[in-house]
């Protein structure tokens, strides 16, 4: 599957990710918005830094389809959309990174018990002991690198 995924193009795999968040609910838990401190703690929690170069929403949104591939419930899901991708039908606009971000949060919570202790940190506790965490590194990587400081929060 990872081939054709990443043979998606920037508006096809947002286009399915986007889709993915809005008819299939993030598991529950903690309140997740993509703050500066959250990204540091998911930094830190995986070892990873932003990548140099600044990740477009493709570049999110195809690693996040990468690991839901993997996803023993959403993997059928994600491989019938990548393989019958609908047509681009109009530019990507700017409110739809809101919508990309709720879509990142979904993935998160997928694979993540993500929760607040007693002093306000961030703790995170992956679901599967199984899960390749270098997939997990390369999506938290591409998705430091996508969210600049400020466009999410300070």
């Amino acid at each position: 599957m990872e081939p054709e995924i990443q043979d998606l193009s920037d508006p096809q795999a947002v286009r399915i990710l986007t889709t993915l968040a809005k008819n299939v609910p993030a598991p529950g838990g903690e309140e997740v918005e993509l703050t500066a401190e959250f990204r540091e703690a998911l930094a830190r929690e995986l070892e990873v830094q932003p990548q140099g170069q600044p990740a477009s929403d493709g570049d999110v949104a195809r690693e996040a389809l990468g690991l839901l591939a993997r996803h023993d419930k959403l993997g059928p899901v994600v491989t019938a959309m990548v393989e019958n991708p609908t047509p681009t039908r109009m530019a990507w606009d700017p409110a739809s990174a809101m919508v990309l971000g709720a879509a990142v949060v979904m993935v998160l919570k997928t694979h993540f018990e993500i929760s607040r202790d007693a002093r306000g940190r961030w703790t995170f506790h992956a679901k599967s002991p199984a899960l390749d965490k270098g997939l997990l590194k390369g999506f938290v990587e591409k998705l430091l690198s996508w969210i600049p400081p400020g466009r999410y929060g300070p």
